[in-house]
């Protein structure tokens, strides 16, 4: 039957588990050929990742409610993601390639898969189709970083995730600098420029695959120049052209659309294709004519890939905005203003930043750990219970401390703990050098140069004295080599990259107490140089909430059993009071925290 999941299409192909599934028909709103169907002459529409294109659904679940759907995603969500990944899993065709962890060959091993025949959209025959990759990378993705209490993370995801055929790129002429070429992303292997479209943005949205949080510059700076080149904001279809362009962000490409032009565009574009019951029709498909509120969503407040919140992330400088209940990734809802006023005093024509207003608000639905770009940089934060519900561990009034600073791609943030149902007031506190910083300078997130990664280690838990704390442990002399591997129980035999050592949970030295540094990745682990990491950063500065941080690592794996947690806490706690924790309030955070 069209327009249903299907096993017999599935069992078609060879190898293929009786668990696969496969939606064999178009997405769209009328039906598409099925597998029974010649590919080669296109009697149908094949597009074989339709399946994950309604999968994302379960998935957003996931990642919006957090801790709070467990059951749901486990019982619901986890066997069509898995049943599709199975199909996935056999269309694929594994092609050997070289040299292994070259561009065109990712991973280690000498192979990768290609998506051999699909297609970008109707009536085309495209070999790894843009949106087929991201769809199956972002299904990977989901399923190779499976949330607590489901199951071990899935070794075909992994597999799939760092092997799976590149995003394609092509060359143009700079439409704004004369004489100068663009990157681009195309909708399919050898694609060109002319014949693609803002499909090709998919690897940002719908898939959000990739985000400013994980994407390297490089990726970023092709997504940002893509979407100038693809994306006709004022009349162009599909209305996704909006949330991919908001997705992928500003400020590495010198063509990139910036928040002024999107909401010109909105402008435009609404006049010509809104009805006058506020839909828009751009005469393509439903999922052609959606998005327009999702990129006003995510230019109010964005969790990129679930790794921080950050407000007003591609807001209009001058432009006054607020918000209220907008959802979160993480399982959070915020409140938030912002003043886009001219600052006081300026000079004529010239604006300043606006202003986050504070308090900001924040309401916990998962009991997840909250990470938040600091709104108001170079100052402190105080944060307090608001309200919360019957039985919350904490009480209404309470101030909550800080965890951790952090340094991201958006800025300096800090983290605390919630718990289900309560509500945060976070308001703007004096100045603190812990608070001050900007984006990260971690190069493009695939490598990290010497001296980076110590200055976050360094900084993220408060060091007081961080100068001294680079003295002493940014030598690093083991680094040299290109591939390091733990020597812990829970990460035995897997690579990290070198600074991976001065990040909890990695700088827990009883969990890991030696690394292997190998000189090629495809190295065995255990026949490399065993070598004595350095002492962490944390063990040298004064370091007043490691504690928290070294028991997440040390008992977080205990969270379905509290009692159990207990006991990893106290075995832990005679270490941690050296550095200013107590028993009481290790246990206190851990009661609060995996209860």
């Amino acid at each position: 039957m069209r327009g249903a999941v299907d096993r017999a299409s599935a069992n078609k192909l060879s190898g293929c588990a009786k668990t696969a599934l496969h939606y064999n028909a178009h997405i769209g709103p009328w039906g598409a050929g099925d597998m029974d169907e010649d590919w080669e002459t296109q009697a149908g529409q094949h597009m074989m990742w339709n399946g994950v294109f309604g999968a994302l659904l379960f998935m957003n679940d996931w990642e919006y409610m957090g801790g709070s759907r467990v059951e749901f995603f486990k019982n619901k969500s986890l066997p069509v993601l898995e049943g599709l990944l199975d199909w996935w899993k056999c269309y694929l065709v594994k092609v050997p390639c070289s040299p292994a962890g070259a561009a065109n060959c990712p991973g280690e091993g000498g192979y990768r898969y290609d998506d051999a025949k699909d297609a970008v959209n109707e009536g085309t025959k495209t070999v790894n189709s843009q949106l087929a990759l991201a769809f199956v990378a972002r299904l990977a993705d989901v399923l190779k970083r499976l949330p607590d209490g489901t199951t071990a993370s899935s070794p075909i995801a992994a597999d799939i995730a760092a092997h799976l055929a590149p995003f394609d790129t092509a060359e143009c002429v700079s439409p704004t600098t004369a004489g100068k070429n663009e990157t681009v992303w195309v909708t399919s292997e050898n694609e060109t420029i002319a014949r693609s479209s803002q499909f090709a943005m998919y690897p940002f949205f719908p898939t959000e695959f990739l985000s400013t949080a994980t994407a390297t510059k490089q990726q970023l700076a092709t997504a940002q120049t893509s979407a100038r080149v693809y994306c006709d904001l004022s009349g162009g279809r599909p209305v996704e052209s909006f949330p991919a362009t908001v997705a992928a962000g500003g400020g590495l490409s010198d063509i990139a659309w910036t928040p002024e032009d999107v909401v010109a565009g909105m402008k435009a574009h609404m006049k010509v294709h809104f009805g006058p019951n506020l839909l828009c029709d751009t005469n393509g498909g439903g999922i052609e004519n959606v998005g327009m509120s999702r990129a006003v969503s995510e230019m109010l407040l964005s969790a990129p890939s679930g790794k921080y919140i950050t407000l007003f992330p591609f807001w209009p400088k001058k432009e006054p905005a607020s918000f209220g209940g907008l959802m979160a990734k993480g399982g959070f809802r915020l409140w938030a203003n912002y003043s886009g006023a001219t600052a006081a005093g300026a000079t004529a024509g010239a604006t300043a930043a606006g202003v986050v207003a504070s308090p900001v608000r924040l309401e916990s639905i998962a009991g997840a750990m909250a990470v938040l770009v600091n709104p108001w940089p170079g100052h402190n934060v105080t944060i307090a219970v608001a309200s919360n519900t019957a039985g919350a561990e904490d009480s209404k009034g309470s101030t909550v401390p800080v965890v951790a600073w952090t340094t991201t791609p958006a800025g300096r943030a800090f983290s605390f703990v919630t718990s289900v149902g309560s509500a945060y007031t976070i308001q703007k506190a004096g100045a603190t050098a812990q608070a001050t910083g900007s984006a990260s300078a971690a190069d493009d997130r695939t490598t990290d140069a010497a001296g980076v990664d110590a200055a976050v280690a360094c900084t993220m838990f408060g060091a007081n004295d961080c100068s001294a704390c680079l003295a002493a442990n940014d030598t690093r002399p083991i680094w040299a080599s290109p591939c390091v591997f733990l020597s812990g129980p829970s990460e035995a035999g897997a690579r990290c990259q070198p600074s991976k050592w001065w990040f909890p949970p990695y700088n827990a030295a009883a969990l890991y107490p030696k690394v292997h540094a190998c000189a090629s990745c495809s190295q065995p682990a255990a026949t490399c140089p065993v070598l004595t990491p350095p002492v962490p950063p944390e063990s040298v500065c004064p370091v007043k909430k490691l504690c928290v941080v070294e028991m997440q690592s040390a008992c977080g794996a205990m969270q379905s059993d509290n009692s159990a947690c207990i006991a990893c806490m106290k075995a832990h706690s005679a270490v941690l009071t050296s550095d200013g924790c107590t028993t009481d309030g290790v246990m206190a955070f851990c009661a609060k925290s995996f209860a």
